[in-house]
């Protein structure tokens, strides 16, 4: 073959060529709440009692974080209990591209779990987006429950496509906090 037409040959080669974009999360999903132990490990609670005392609270705020590769449109985040290896449809929430926190690559959504009337975490979300993120509260926790719950995410890209992972990092759930200490570090 004559060496001058090596040249054209790669460049039609090349042209040839297509690339493909594949979209994913591609980092594992972190979740935090608003309750902490001193130790600094992230619970849910059922039943808070607030600092100085008062009436009991019954809602924890969540926050999962992901990084993705892609624009996105919208994400699904759904807990689940690790003790029910199941799922609880109630326990979702999407939220549209103007409700994600971004940085760069890196994303985070917050939404408040309700656990009035002797439901446990996680067994519902309640649907109305979060303005005022929770300051991080330092709790003394009794009545540890078997288990705890893990974040699902599937995030959906401006143009269609999908995809879903899920937390190996698993937030332990206790029936009664009591706050100490309300830090000033935001969820």
């Amino acid at each position: 073959m004559k060496k001058w037409l090596l040249p054209a040959l790669g460049t039609l080669t090349l042209s040839a060529c297509t690339i493909s974009f594949v979209f994913g999360l591609t980092t594992n999903p972190t979740i935090k709440t608003e309750y902490r132990l001193a130790n600094g490990q992230y619970v849910g609670c059922d039943d808070i009692t607030p600092k100085g005392g008062g009436e009991t609270l019954h809602m924890t705020q969540v926050r999962v974080n992901f990084s993705t590769n892609a624009d996105l449109q919208k994400v699904t985040v759904r807990l689940d209990g690790e003790q029910t290896n199941g799922r609880d449809n109630d326990f979702v929430q999407t939220f549209n591209k103007a409700d994600i926190d971004a940085v760069g690559n890196n994303f985070s959504v917050v939404f408040e779990a309700d656990t009035a009337g002797d439901r446990l975490l996680p067994t519902e979300v309640n649907k109305e987006a979060i303005v005022v993120k929770a300051k991080i509260k330092v709790v003394t926790a009794t009545g540890k429950l078997p288990g705890g719950f893990r974040a699902v995410v599937t995030a959906t890209s401006t143009d269609g496509v999908t995809a879903t992972r899920v937390s190996t990092q698993v937030i332990p759930v206790y029936q009664n906090c009591t706050v100490t200490e309300v830090t000033a570090d935001s969820i």
